[in-house]
């Protein structure tokens, strides 16, 4: 025992380098933390003075999905549908009914939406109808079966997220967490054996901030903090004092603005999607509005209720128990 207490450190050389630790952590965390602020100032910088779309850097779900922080909606799978027909995947040959005219799709998502609809809700019918959505719904469990593939959909929207570079774990910083955090469970262990129980508490506080920090932190990268802050600049133009301009706004391609009226829905933007409404209506449109509406109504309904369904099986179940 005297030959392991000639190797540990003295209490005054503990308390420093605990000190030292700590004092490195801490200015590690405050560098991350002034880096983001950073990031996202020089993102805001660069955004126009007036009134724009922002460009078209991943799909639409996996854009809502990023700026909702990864929380889904019924709206955000509806605007998925819509993107579909915007690309000119499906087109609708008579109220609520729509055709499936390719599927040269850009991601796996939407192979994977074009599949539950196509052949999975209508049963490898040539045509898709809205109602079909419902009534599938409804039989048997069809319930879960729709609710698997949904989320199998969900998985595949977030992947694209992943992999589209708009997260940075910053590996300078993980490294240098992680070489803390085994220093500090060192320093820990010595001073248990020492017998400084305040110390050793100390430094293991330091160890499991370090390393949990080190496994969990994620932030936008500088791609991300752009995207977030442009969509972000689009929703405020709605505002009561946006720079919303309907002459800039007609002066994208139809493309652009049915990609960015999606958003507008798929975000529950109300403010958007009623001045967007409006410029359909102005433009003869109508049918775009009412279209959108019967989407957004059918995709709304279904998906709440297999939702429903599940938690009453759930329920049933418990009671039953």
């Amino acid at each position: 025992m005297n030959v392991m207490q000639s190797f540990l450190p003295s209490e005054s050389t503990a308390t420093v380098a605990i000190l030292l630790l700590a004092g490195l952590l801490g200015v590690l965390l405050l560098t991350a933390f002034f880096r983001k602020k950073l990031e996202k100032k020089e993102a805001l910088d660069r955004l126009p003075d007036q009134f724009f779309i922002p460009e078209e850097s991943m799909s639409v779900p996996a854009t809502l999905a990023y700026v909702k922080n990864g929380i889904f909606s019924p709206y955000i799978t509806a605007a998925a549908f819509m993107e579909l027909i915007r690309k000119g995947i499906i087109r609708e040959i008579s109220e609520g009914q729509y055709e499936l005219i390719s599927r040269d799709v850009d991601h796996p998502h939407e192979e994977l939406l074009l599949s539950l609809l196509f052949e999975r809700v209508n049963y490898g019918a040539p045509v898709f109808q809205l109602n079909d959505l419902t009534y599938f719904i409804e039989y048997q469990t069809n319930d879960l079966l729709f609710l698997e593939a949904h989320n199998a959909w969900r998985k595949e929207v977030k992947r694209e997220v992943h992999l589209s570079r708009v997260f940075d774990t910053i590996p300078m910083l993980r490294s240098w967490l992680i070489a803390i955090s085994l220093i500090s469970g060192t320093m820990a262990t010595a001073c248990g054996m020492g017998g400084w129980v305040g110390h050793s508490a100390a430094a293991w506080t330091i160890s499991s901030i370090s390393m949990v920090v080190a496994i969990l932190y994620k932030t936008r990268s500088s791609f991300g903090h752009q995207q977030v802050e442009a969509w972000h600049a689009f929703r405020n133009s709605f505002d009561t004092f946006g720079n919303f301009n309907e002459t800039l706004w007609n002066q994208f391609s139809e493309q652009d603005r049915f990609r960015a009226y999606a958003f507008a829905i798929g975000a529950q933007d109300q403010h958007a999607e009623e001045r967007l409404d409006a410029e359909w209506h102005r433009l003869g449109l109508s049918e775009v509005v009412a279209e959108k509406n019967r989407i957004v109504d059918h995709f709304l309904q279904a998906i709440q209720r297999a939702e429903q369904r599940e938690m009453s099986r759930h329920s049933h179940r418990g009671i039953v128990q």
